[in-house]
C-alpha cells in the first residue's frame, strides 16, 4: 500500500550484534539525501548516538514515566570505562510541561570504543 502512495521499501540487514538493523546499510542505502530526521524513542536515539552517525538531536522530553523501562538511555549496558557518547547543549526551551533540547555530540575517543 506503502508504494501505491509513492513510497519506496528498502530491504535492511541486521545489525551484527542480532538486535535491531544495521544502521552503516540503511544510511548506505539513504546516501543520495543530504540530510535526514530520524524519529524514535530511547532505543532508537541511543542506537544512533552510539554509533557515531548523529549530527545534530532535537529532543523533546516529556516529564512522564512509563512502567517497564530497565535503563532511560536504552540498549545493552555499557561498560565501565568506556567512552559514552554526551551532548553539547546549543538551545533549550520550555513549551508547556515538555522539555525542548537542541544539541550537537561531543567528539568522542574513538579508540576506546
Amino acid at each position: 500500500k506503502l508504494q501505491v502512495l509513492g513510497a519506496t521499501i528498502l530491504q535492511c540487514d541486521e545489525s551484527e550484534e542480532g538486535r535491531g538493523l544495521d544502521l552503516k546499510s540503511i544510511l548506505f542505502n539513504l546516501r543520495q539525501y543530504r540530510s535526514i530526521m530520524v524519529e524514535g524513542g530511547r532505543e532508537v536515539i541511543s542506537t544512533f548516538l552510539r554509533s557515531d552517525f548523529t549530527d545534530i538531536v532535537l529532543l523533546t522530553i516529556a516529564p512522564k514515566f512509563l512502567g517497564g523501562m530497565t535503563s532511560y538511555s536504552g540498549g545493552a549496558p555499557r561498560e565501565r570505562g568506556r567512552d559514552h557518547p554526551k551532548l553539547q547543549i546549543c538551545y533549550l526551551e520550555t513549551i508547556g510541561g515538555d522539555i525542548i533540547l537542541l544539541a550537537k555530540p561531543e567528539p568522542r575517543n574513538l579508540d576506546l570504543i
